[in-house]
């Protein structure tokens, strides 16, 4: 899944499935090497910027950036689901 940031907002992932396995989202910038922002915590859901620590972005120009999700253990459908607000 794909999405443009801004210094103007702040962007929330969470991510879930149904096969009890560890969904650790990441986001990256599309044309940038390292990844941005990954969840470090385990469980069958993940989220970066959850509750009042949205991830903001730290550069004074737009880029687009990636969300992936990758099951670490189990079976089943996934999904992911990116949400940004104004600040």
């Amino acid at each position: 899944m794909a999405s443009a940031c801004t210094e103007s907002h702040s962007v929330t992932v969470g991510a879930g499935g149904g096969g009890g396995g560890a969904l650790p989202p990441a986001l990256a910038a599309l044309n940038i090497k390292p990844v941005l922002a990954v969840d470090a915590e385990t469980g069958p859901t993940g989220s970066i910027g959850a509750k009042q620590s949205c991830y903001q972005w730290p550069f004074p120009i737009p880029a687009a950036v990636k969300v992936t999700v990758k099951a670490r253990t189990g079976t089943g459908p996934i999904s992911a689901q990116l949400y940004s607000r104004k600040k």
